[in-house]
């Protein structure tokens, strides 16, 4: 019976410990049997995650099918992810339906060190599994009912702690220091003066604007064109030279410049 429930993990661990809970709320098996036998199994199914990544390797990304949907520079961008807070990430997923088979998977791609993952997985599990054992040999089948409903809102309550985490991390505890009251007032002041905002959001903005006054107001799409006609060919919308721009001024009238290529050596 423990060796079907440590099975059963590998399928379906909630479920599993759902019905770990119930034969022992029937005293088919102790509490302790039943905590023992979910928890194993899950905790040898994670390492089997971590296994089946860490086996794949990045050599093969190197070959189809897997060079067609992951470069390897994403993945070393990955590994510097989970090396600053990939045993985090770990840990949370352990509470996040649908996250953990890809997260532990990518931890295996990445290579995370093994003794650390299993502290992690440990640790997870030593919660994660009494509450579902022990909750459903106190409610009963009820259990299902509610592991449906937390699994349909755990990305919403997820967003939500991060949301109250970082209000009282950014915002409450910076409140109580001289040095974090002026760091707040003068990110508020950034926040309030579009000057400072990043570029990506002011183009969008102006995007919009001109998309509308084009295509909507004046029905001329190419409208925004003649804002800055010798700057070609959009008016210096969009990817514009500073270079192309200045060889088309008299020179009297720019400063003295000189367009340095990627390939120039800057150290002579």
């Amino acid at each position: 019976m423990l060796l079907v429930i440590a099975s059963a993990t590998l399928i379906s661990e909630d479920l599993a410990c759902i019905a770990a809970g119930l034969l022992a709320a029937g005293a088919i098996i102790s509490p302790l049997e039943a905590l023992v036998a979910a928890g194993l199994g899950i905790y040898i199914g994670d390492i089997l995650l971590y296994f089946s990544g860490y086996l794949i390797g990045i050599k093969a990304l190197h070959h189809a099918p897997l060079k067609w949907f992951v470069s390897e520079p994403s993945v070393r961008q990955c590994r510097a992810l989970f090396e600053k807070r990939g045993l985090g990430l770990i840990f949370l997923s352990r509470f996040i339906p649908g996250t953990r088979t890809p997260t532990f998977i990518a931890a295996g791609l990445v290579q995370v060190d093994m003794v650390k993952l299993l502290i992690v997985f440990g640790g997870a599990v030593l919660i994660w599994t009494p509450v579902l054992v022990l909750s459903s040999m106190l409610i009963g089948n009820q259990v299902v009912h509610y592991v449906d409903i937390y699994s349909s809102w755990a990305w919403l309550i997820f967003l939500i702690l991060l949301v109250l985490i970082f209000i009282v991390s950014r915002i409450v505890v910076p409140l109580f220091t001289r040095r974090g009251r002026r760091l707040l007032l003068g990110r508020w002041r950034r926040l309030s003066n579009w000057e400072f905002w990043p570029f990506y959001i002011t183009n969008i903005v102006t995007f919009i604007y001109v998309l509308y006054t084009g295509v909507i107001k004046y029905r001329k799409p190419a409208l925004f064109t003649i804002t800055n006609p010798a700057i070609k060919p959009d008016s210096g919308f969009i990817g514009e030279s500073k270079a192309d721009i200045l060889r088309g001024l008299p020179e009297e009238a720019v400063g003295r410049w000189q367009s340095v290529s990627r390939e120039t050596d800057l150290e002579k």
